[in-house]
């Protein structure tokens, strides 16, 4: 589940949520969640190990792995149209990509949130937005999930080249995965303790 989703999920059942934990995700959903009070401060019993700037200082989230901002391509497909894997983030405005970029959407997916944020602080929101709509001209997909367009150039989903990823490594990262050499983002993962909690400690909850 994505983290728009899920923040809408915890909307939707507030006061009554169906899960305990928020497990994953950049922790910028799970502010807008304690903002709207649906989730609580809760500090694991070894959050003294985690590095501050790893974890919230009120306990809303905690860090559980720091991941970056990628490319992840399927090498055939790039040399079937010319083209070598992208490593800078000019490099999906190539139009021989067109119709070959999947990427997450940012209104449900935090994965794809931090793609947009990270292009803003490199660029400036004018020219991020610039960006942003010239590279639409060569997305064929956008999904909900930030790890799906991994898994799809993985899979030869729909014949895409080139798709810009974040969390999927296991299954890409050894073979098509690319860092890019002009501006690096680095989120972190989170977790946090739903509202209420259920009067139970937190290593018995469900999920």
């Amino acid at each position: 589940m994505s983290s728009g989703e899920s923040l809408a999920r915890l909307r939707a059942e507030a006061g009554h949520p169906s899960f305990d934990v928020w497990w994953g995700g950049p922790n910028e959903g799970q502010m807008a969640a304690y903002a709207k009070g649906l989730i609580e401060p809760y500090a694991p019993p070894r959050a003294a190990e985690i590095p501050a700037d790893l974890k919230d200082e009120k306990g809303i989230w905690t860090g559980i792995y720091v991941g970056a901002l990628g490319f992840c391509s399927n090498k055939e497909l790039l040399d079937q149209i010319g083209i070598k894997a992208p490593t800078s983030w000019d490099d999906p405005l190539n139009p021989k990509l067109k119709n070959g970029i999947a990427v997450a959407d940012p209104r449900t997916s935090g994965t794809a949130y931090a793609f947009l944020y990270s292009q803003v602080v490199l660029r400036g929101e004018e020219k991020a937005f610039d960006y942003l709509k010239k590279v639409n001209d060569n997305i064929f997909q956008y999904t909900k999930s930030g790890s799906a367009p991994g898994r799809m150039a993985d899979a030869d989903i729909g014949g895409d080249p080139a798709v810009l990823f974040h969390e999927d490594f296991e299954s890409a990262w050894g073979r098509w995965g690319r860092l890019s050499s002009d501006a690096l983002y680095i989120g972190i993962e989170t977790f946090a303790a739903l509202k209420p909690l259920q009067d139970k400690p937190i290593s018995k909850m469900r999920g």
